[in-house]
């Protein structure tokens, strides 16, 4: 595995991407309304990173952690097991600071809170492993919602100036709900921007998806199928 680049869960995937998503990047992941298609991808490369050796962190703002821990047991990682060992961490932002989670964001407009909890997260990882880790953020929706469009593009500056200081590689879920201007500034922000569609083939609905941008690059790639069946999701190569 390249030490600048880390893999997702489809090699189909990881080759449209050049050998995976760069490392301490900030990547957005633009779905479409009423879809999971993010966030099933988003979880699969996330247990990928922590099957591999690496520390995975879920940082929650639109489900409670323990919605997390059964969306993540069904892609097969041994949740109890992970967390015991701090390989897996989960960050509670959905309770609003309620103290049942260890890790918790009681303001998501706060800087040094942020920076606060991802430090200690640090420091509970293995020293070997600290340069290693993936980081979900599921999502835009409610910092949207509840904190308005100035300080979700704040926060997600921020979580990429945390990427690039702590080495941790992050994957930020949006959907088109917040609005399409809004969702272009996170992904002229972000280091890589995966942008998901709806499509009509030969009279049937499939889903597509493409790396809309990747740091300087103006040019996105080629539209794929994705297939998504229950938790499965399969990106075929074309």
């Amino acid at each position: 595995m390249s030490k600048n680049r880390f893999k997702t869960f489809s090699p189909v995937f990881d080759r449209i991407l050049g050998g995976g998503f760069p490392r301490r990047s900030l990547v957005l992941f633009e779905d479409l309304p009423g879809y999971a298609f993010s966030t099933i991808i988003a979880s699969k490369t996330l247990v990928n990173g922590v099957e591999n050796g690496e520390i995975g962190i879920y940082l929650t703002f639109d489900h409670s952690p323990n919605l997390i821990r059964e969306h993540v047991r069904a892609d097969g990682l041994d949740v109890a097991q992970h967390e015991k060992s701090r390989r897996f961490f989960i960050v509670d932002g959905f309770r609003w600071g309620e103290k049942s989670e260890k890790y918790i964001i009681k303001d998501p407009s706060s800087d040094s809170e942020l920076m606060s909890v991802f430090g200690a997260i640090r420091e509970d990882c293995s020293d070997s492993l600290k340069d290693n880790c993936r980081c979900v953020v599921d999502s835009t929706v409610s910092l949207f919602f509840v904190h308005g469009a100035e300080k979700l593009v704040s926060f997600a500056l921020l979580l990429r100036e945390i990427s690039n200081k702590l080495g941790i590689s992050s994957i930020l879920m949006s959907i088109g709900a917040i609005g399409r201007r809004i969702n272009n500034v996170l992904g002229y922000n972000s280091d890589v921007h995966v942008e998901f569609k709806l499509a009509e083939e030969e009279g049937r609905q499939v889903q597509k998806m493409r790396v809309k941008r990747a740091f300087n690059e103006i040019s996105p790639s080629p539209w794929v199928t994705a297939i998504q069946s229950g938790n499965e999701f399969v990106v075929k190569d074309e």
